[in-house]
């Protein structure tokens, strides 16, 4: 199990990290300027420090670690 999730997080922060630095390039093509492309990658940072804290203690107090974190799988690829 432990390398299985290892696994997971080598792929994902891989694809993360490789497609950041197209996704400025590409949101300046669209004819976004500078400074709203930084707004735009900061929110989804400044949203999940804001949440993160509400959805652990939600998990804590279920007590339900994996149904928590199924019911967010779908919502994190829109980030």
């Amino acid at each position: 199990m432990k390398s299985r999730l290892s696994a997971y997080y080598f792929l994902f922060f891989l694809a993360v990290g490789s497609s950041g630095p197209f996704l400025t390039l590409l949101l300046h093509a669209r004819g976004l300027s500078t400074s709203k492309i930084g707004l735009i990658l900061a929110a989804g940072a400044l949203v999940g420090s804001i949440v993160q804290p509400f959805i652990g203690h939600l998990n804590d107090r279920l007590g339900r670690p994996r149904g928590l974190r199924h019911s967010r799988a779908p919502g994190s690829g829109t980030c």
